[in-house]
């Protein structure tokens, strides 16, 4: 049997009682008085619960499944044994960081270790002797500048001279 092709997708939100409020009315407002939709719901009531059949296995199933586990684990731990995997659980995902936060922890305190016994610099009188002539030297590149701008002065004093002679 098919419904009205208006309300086909409904009717089956209706039989799964997917419907809110309003449309469940609706729907069932338009079942009283058509035939074909109360037909098709019928038939989808009929059908649908045995498509939708659980795929339960059978309990031998899930005995040879355990069994098969049980041995797979006892190989397993029979071939763990040895020295393999003592050196293979260093490299497990923990032991890394705590090595490499470790390596960095004791690379910084050689450093500021170090740092403090590193002797102080002799306070010589050549050392002494040195910074005053860097005072000297910086109060002769002063000069140095002074004379530079005498000169430039001088010559745009004498450019002036010249120029009034030139306009006569």
């Amino acid at each position: 049997m098919s419904a009205c092709t208006a309300f086909e997708q409904d009717l089956v939100l209706y039989h799964y009682g997917e419907c809110s409020g309003i449309e469940k009315q609706r729907v069932e407002s338009h079942l009283e008085s058509c035939a074909a939709c109360r037909g098709f719901l019928q038939e989808l009531k009929s059908f649908l619960p045995s498509t939708v059949e659980t795929d339960e296995p059978p309990p031998s199933f899930w005995q040879d499944y355990s069994r098969e586990l049980r041995i797979k684990l006892s190989d397993r731990q029979e071939r763990s044994g040895g020295w393999w995997p003592s050196i293979t659980a260093l490299f497990r995902p923990w032991p890394v960081p705590v090595l490499a936060a470790g390596a960095i922890v004791a690379i910084g305190l050689t450093i500021s270790l170090s740092n403090s016994r590193r002797p102080e610099p002799p306070s010589s009188p050549e050392y002494v002797e040195m910074a005053t002539n860097a005072d000297f030297f910086r109060s002769m590149d002063l000069l140095d500048s002074m004379d530079l701008l005498e000169s430039v002065e001088g010559q745009e004093a004498q450019q002036k001279g010249d120029a009034p002679a030139q306009n006569l």
